[in-house]
């Protein structure tokens, strides 16, 4: 399961956080170098070292039919929760879905 997490958030959370700050930077006006976005600049950094881990574990220790399969299917539910989460975004915020009332 780690692993999956490896290849399924941090394998592309540095992307998505560089998205989120050009976001804030040009719709918003933050500054790039801004504490008020340090969560997300200093992410695209770390991110981008953690992203490493995931696809080292497998070939290291995903060896077998089986375990490749486990983690086969890791991944898979990793990425099923990951886009149930941003489509609840999408429908709570650009579509403004009334059943996501209350997350407004």
């Amino acid at each position: 399961m780690y692993a999956s997490q490896g290849l399924a958030l941090e394998g592309t959370a540095s992307g998505r956080m560089n998205r989120v700050v050009n976001g804030l930077c040009n719709h918003y006006g933050f500054e790039r170098d801004s504490d008020d976005i340090l969560y997300w600049t200093l992410h695209m950094s770390v991110d981008e070292e953690h992203m490493k881990v995931g696809p080292y574990v497998i070939e290291k220790y995903a060896v077998s039919d089986l375990e490749q399969q486990s983690v086969r299917e890791s991944l898979n539910a990793t990425l099923d929760v990951f886009w149930l989460v941003y489509d609840g975004i999408v429908r709570a915020f650009v579509d403004e879905d009334p059943l996501y009332e209350e997350w407004r």
